[in-house]
């Protein structure tokens, strides 16, 4: 092949990818050039804007995004992360990730990204070791070049945890009785009810407490309102030292308590009734100028999978057996049992 046939070649290839017959006159050549120039400068001038508003947009997004490859170096940082790093762009192309911190939090989060069949993962990190100097953070990071690249944007989510933290303790203060620091009734049959449907699951016996001070008029009659407050509020310290976390200790209404106890045997129900029942009539209740000694009446009923009572009827049937025990003198736990059934009215009767 000669040197003019090869160009000719050439020409025909231009021609056919820029889509201009070289077959037409040098004028018409020209301007189908001139037009084809023109329309990829105004196609490379029209992305050339776009990447300025991509550019606008990476840069004053409220995240941080990197660019690494995975060797874990850093081929570029928007301007948020390096405004929080006091560091340039420059400062960051080409150093390895964790480069400015001897915490490998992102650093593992990265090589978990590149060593995922997944072109995308995302993650809660938290940098620091104490709890008032923790920061967290949402990240996400997606692939791209045939995997060798990676785009990792982040977000800040420490405030929103405090917030969170700060709105869970007020619904937990919502749910608490201020006097006893015990659950009050506002939310506790919710609770009931979840701990009911995870016995049946597991199947195990669940306990359900009704215990009413015995004659606790006579602390307000005989001594003061106060120091009735002071008593109710010693009762929820015995409760709360006697069960564990993942019991449910509430105060019922008045002097009256209600308590569930999780996974326990009918031994270990009744074990843990005589207990309670015992500390409260050894306790010597002092404060100031007056003094008490009270005891307790007590009623529980058991729940197990093969049971379907809901939470009102549980707590009837340990009511019953409050009113029992009660009946029988005052001072006593009692069970629940079918025959122990009385009428519902006589059951608010008693103090």
């Amino acid at each position: 092949m000669t040197k003019a046939h090869e160009g000719r070649e050439i020409s025909a290839e231009v021609s056919e990818q820029d889509e201009i017959d070289l077959d037409q006159s040098p004028g018409q050549v020209i301007k189908a050039f001139t037009e084809r120039v023109n329309q990829l400068t105004a196609e490379r001038d029209q992305a050339v804007a776009e990447l300025e508003k991509l550019k606008v947009v990476v840069d004053n997004i409220p995240c941080t995004i990197s660019w690494i490859d995975n060797r874990y170096n850093y081929l570029g940082v928007n301007k948020a992360l390096s405004n929080l790093a006091n560091l340039s762009n420059d400062d960051y192309v080409g150093k390895q990730i964790g480069f400015k911190t001897n915490e490998d939090y992102f650093f593992n989060f990265c090589k978990d990204l590149f060593s995922s069949q997944r072109p995308t993962l995302y993650r809660e990190l938290i940098s620091g070791i104490d709890e008032l100097e923790k920061r967290y953070f949402w990240v996400i990071g997606s692939k791209y070049a045939e995997d060798k690249e990676a785009v990792v944007i982040g977000v800040e989510t420490t405030e929103l945890k405090k917030t969170e933290a700060k709105l869970a303790k007020s619904e937990h203060l919502v749910e608490i009785d201020d006097l006893t620091g015990l659950y009050n009734m506002r939310s506790v049959f919710g609770r009931i009810e979840k701990e009911l449907t995870r016995s049946k699951r597991f199947v195990h016996q669940t306990g359900l407490v009704m215990m009413d001070m015995d004659r606790f008029k006579s602390v307000n009659d005989d001594h003061n309102h106060l120091f009735g407050s002071f008593v109710l509020q010693e009762i929820g310290k015995i409760i709360k030292s006697l069960i564990r976390e993942v019991d449910i200790g509430a105060r019922y209404g008045g002097d009256e308590f209600l308590l569930l106890i999780t996974e326990v045997t009918e031994e270990g129900m009744r074990t843990l009734c005589e207990r309670l029942r015992r500390k409260i009539e050894t306790t010597h209740f002092v404060k100031g100028q007056d003094e008490i000694y009270l005891t307790s009446s007590i009623g529980y009923a058991m729940f197990d999978s093969s049971m379907e009572v809901n939470v009102q009827q549980l707590v009837k049937k340990a009511d019953i057996a409050l009113y029992q025990a009660k009946e029988r003198g005052r001072n006593l736990v009692v069970t629940y049992t079918s025959e122990a059934e009385v009428d519902s009215d006589k059951v608010e009767d008693r103090s």
